[in-house]
């Protein structure tokens, strides 16, 4: 038999004891993951694996600010039927039993609100990224979501995850290590708690032996971060079932030539960038790593329509790390160029 843990109860936890508040934590992600009936037979019966994985992680510094405020906010919607619209350029939750005072100080005390927008009834989150933008290239050029099941790594704060279940998506699980995102996420996910979504605050690579069968998997804005590209690759392949489909989108350079460009400390601001392929060098490790049809289905500069400094950021963006002219980062490189490839795990 399973040994059964015993509940803590948050009025006993000292905020300033470390264990305690992880043991708090891990218990908040097992009680508010996996909760949805549409959770796939086959993923739900892998939770407690997931849930090692992040009891794994250790605690965010802030994370003892953070996690009462996610148990109050939980502790209104008690009872209540938010509303919310996934179809629109915001994601939008709204209630009326909510404290707007203690919502407005929630969303602002965990910026910066780098994916969005959202909207909270009356307050707009306007993020750094507007990604209504790069989610309508998703549904012009990527696959399918409705009736699947989508897996999406490097998933931010869930903004796409929330976009796909409004255009019909079964299920949808984001994973990203960063537990600002996480909170961020669990902040709108409590507006729609039988949602068909979940986040875990874990890293992709930990997946890739866990033999998964999602229908779609995504990985935006990951690539460049990583330090073995094809290992990141391979990684998506194997979280799809047979005849699967995944969508890539990373920083590239425009080259028709094998070309790799690895910065020097920066690119763009960016200090954790390692290398931006040509899309033909792209191309080639999609196809080393196993996967067919692969096409190249989008190709945009990004712009400061797209990327920009808002008051839920406090930090620099896109305009601070071009040239006066745009089309060279400060540092002298490539404006960003990023690409969408669509290809297919074969049957």
């Amino acid at each position: 038999m399973t040994e059964q843990k015993q509940a803590i109860d948050p009025a006993t936890i000292d905020l300033a004891s470390k264990e305690q508040m992880k043991q708090w934590r891990d218990q908040c992600l097992e009680n508010w993951s996996f909760q949805s009936h549409s959770v796939p037979s086959w993923l739900k019966r892998r939770a407690p694996e997931f849930f090692r994985l992040c009891h794994g992680q250790t605690l965010h510094g802030l994370m003892q600010r953070w996690l009462p405020r996610l148990v109050e906010l939980e502790s209104q919607l008690v009872g209540s039927t938010p509303r919310l619209a996934l179809d629109q350029t915001a994601a939008t939750a709204e209630s009326d039993v909510i404290n707007p005072d203690f919502l407005q100080e929630h969303l602002w005390g965990i910026k910066p609100w780098r994916k969005g927008p959202w909207q909270y009834n009356d307050i707009h989150v306007k993020s750094e990224w507007n990604s209504s933008i790069k989610y309508k290239r998703l549904q012009d050029y990527g696959p399918s979501f409705k009736n699947k099941t989508v897996l999406d790594i490097g998933c931010g704060n869930g903004y796409y995850g929330f976009r796909m279940l409004g255009d019909g998506a079964k299920y949808v699980l984001g994973v990203d290590p960063a537990p600002l995102f996480w909170t961020q996420f669990m902040s709108f996910k409590h507006f729609a708690k039988d949602a068909a979504i979940d986040m875990l605050p874990i890293a992709g690579e930990p997946l890739e032996t866990m033999q998964l069968q999602f229908d779609v998997v995504l990985s935006m804005g990951v690539l460049y971060h990583r330090r073995s590209p094809l290992d990141h690759i391979r990684l998506l392949k194997n979280c799809l079932r047979k005849g699967g489909e995944v969508l890539l989108e990373t920083l590239v350079i425009d080259d028709h030539d094998q070309a790799f460009l690895m910065p020097d400390k920066y690119y763009a601001g960016m200090a954790n960038v390692w290398g931006l392929p040509s899309v033909g060098l792209l191309k080639e490790w999609m196809k080393i790593c196993g996967f067919t049809d692969i096409e190249c289905v989008s190709l945009a500069l990004t712009n400061y329509e797209e990327q920009q400094q808002t008051d839920w950021i406090d930090t620099h963006s896109l305009e601070d790390f071009l040239s006066e002219c745009g089309t060279k980062t400060a540092e002298g490189y490539p404006a960003p160029l990023r690409v969408m490839i669509k290809a297919k795990k074969p049957e």
